[in-house]
């Protein structure tokens, strides 16, 4: 990030810290049953504040049901199969359960104010949201794997990845895909998703699909003729590709920062049953 202006915030996309916390503790340990996403999430942030030298974050939590979903009925469907199975759906409660406990319960105690859900929403909407908010001179690090996010990429937001440990700038995405992160919308609108079961224009991945909306894709080629006889993917996809879907409220970020202190993250770590994480003012 630049040096010397303005404030640094993190945006964090919650359920990308919380599955990766809960399935690599199973969900339990560190104090008893239900504990280790917040293990997780908790050990994230204490990393993330000294790697981005900024106490400022704001939480962005998805919603349950789906305003996506009531458009377009196939809209993760996949996900939501997949949560149908007596497994799958045992251990998608425990997990929602533990991100709700964060929400509701160990974030407010250590004095995090910015906690951000909206009933129908997706985190990625209340982080563009977030975005939107930022006061003038500041900086935001988004903290994600969800590459529906490059669209937010500016001169002011940058993208951390936490599995690779890869920054995405602006000027590097663009370098790479040849557009503008505004236009990121429309790659995925004919591109498709598929972790998100949004189909796309078929056999047109995001970077012929870049070359398609920069003018570079020959008019003669199969790629340019398949975009132009199904365009109607576009219109289909592009409400549910775009951030934020409509409808989301702003949001308003808050300096929280005297909130926090070491009690506070002392007592909370105590009452988890944590020993192995320690919070320096």
């Amino acid at each position: 990030m630049p040096p010397n202006r303005g404030k640094t915030w993190i945006l964090l996309d919650v359920a990308c810290l919380a599955y990766r916390a809960f399935y690599t503790t199973g969900g339990l340990a560190y104090g008893g049953e239900g504990t280790g996403v917040a293990y997780g999430v908790l050990r994230d942030i204490l990393n993330l504040r000294s790697l981005f030298a900024t106490g400022l974050f704001a939480f962005a939590f998805d919603s349950p049901a789906s305003l996506r979903r009531d458009r377009y009925a196939d809209y993760k469907a996949d996900r939501k199969k997949r949560g149908t199975l007596p497994e799958a759906a045992g251990q998608l409660a425990k997990l929602r359960s533990q991100v709700s406990d964060l929400r509701i319960h160990h974030l407010p105690a250590l004095g995090y104010r910015n906690l951000y859900y909206q009933d129908g929403y997706e985190a990625d909407d209340l982080l563009a949201a977030a975005v939107a908010a930022l006061p003038s001179g500041d900086h935001a690090v988004i903290v994600t794997t969800d590459t529906d996010l490059y669209q937010l990429l500016s001169v002011q937001v940058v993208i951390w990845n936490p599995l690779k440990k890869e920054e995405i700038t602006e000027q590097n995405f663009t370098d790479y895909y040849g557009v503008p992160p505004r236009a990121w919308v429309d790659v995925l609108a004919i591109a498709g998703c598929p972790t998100d079961n949004v189909t796309g224009v078929r056999n047109v991945g995001p970077r012929r699909a870049a070359d398609y909306v920069a003018g570079r894709l020959s008019p003669s080629s199969a790629a340019y003729r398949r975009i132009v006889v199904e365009y109607g993917r576009w219109s289909q996809n592009y409400p549910l590709v775009r951030l934020p879907y409509p409808g989301t409220l702003p949001v308003v970020l808050v300096d929280d920062r005297e909130g926090i202190t070491s009690d506070k993250w002392d007592l909370v770590f105590q009452r988890l049953g944590i020993r192995s994480l320690a919070y320096a003012p």
